[in-house]
């Protein structure tokens, strides 16, 4: 089993087309900071403290791992999943030395292309408390 961590904001857009926003942070150059698309984030960690949120700096309106998705992939399309550690050698990004300093890393994959809802098998809200806007998940 593979997991997405997602806000409940976003909930409601995944619910209703899947995983299909992802993408990989990249520096152009120039100073132009953008992403390169078609990469879903998933994590073999079902863990509710990751380590990317609660050390990434990050100040958001709304938690990141509010929810945490339960993912599978069919066996056809097993190839387009591709381990981070293998795929931050392989594709050296820029952000690969960043993302080293998450020890959760280890379990991230990439999945490469869309994820229909229908792999999605189950979500579960996060038990412990945190004290930002309610947004609706259901």
């Amino acid at each position: 089993m593979l997991y997405h961590f997602t806000s409940r904001l976003h909930w409601k857009r995944i619910r209703r087309e899947g995983l299909n926003q992802g993408g990989i942070p990249n520096d152009f150059g120039a100073g132009q900071m953008g992403m390169i698309r078609g990469f879903q984030w998933l994590t073999a960690d079902p863990d509710w403290d990751q380590d990317w949120e609660t050390q990434s700096g990050l100040r958001l309106p709304y938690r990141r791992t509010e929810l945490r998705l339960e993912v599978t992939i069919p066996r056809a399309f097993a190839s387009k999943l591709i381990a981070w550690p293998e795929f931050a050698v392989r594709a050296n990004p820029n952000c690969r030395h960043a993302f080293a300093r998450f020890s959760s890393s280890r379990h991230w994959f990439l999945f490469h292309g869309p994820i229909p809802r229908e792999w999605i098998l189950a979500h579960s809200r996060n038990p412990n408390p945190i004290n930002l806007p309610a947004y609706d998940a259901e």
